[in-house]
């Protein structure tokens, strides 16, 4: 297994079932192809799009640690968001 599918996985098992669906759903939009987060899928994809899938998990997971309640700085911020984002 290449290092940056072991970083990949290691990454997405840190994630909830919920963050699990967005970040894939997104990933799968952003690469045009369905995306499952399996070494034998993810051995599938070029380096580049390794890359773009680790820099996303390392980034998702990063702002959930930097601030865990991003709702609710928006919400004391008053910065109006979409109540669909809260759901």
């Amino acid at each position: 297994m290449r290092m940056p599918i072991a970083n990949i996985l290691s990454l997405y098992n840190e994630l909830t079932d919920e963050e699990r669906a967005s970040i894939v759903t997104s990933l799968s939009i952003h690469l045009d192809k369905p995306l499952q987060m399996t070494a034998s899928e993810l051995s599938d994809l070029s380096q580049d799009e390794l890359n773009v899938v680790d820099q996303a998990l390392q980034a998702f997971i990063n702002t959930k640690a930097e601030f865990p309640d991003i709702l609710d700085v928006y919400d004391r911020i008053n910065v109006p968001i979409d109540e669909e984002a809260k759901s």
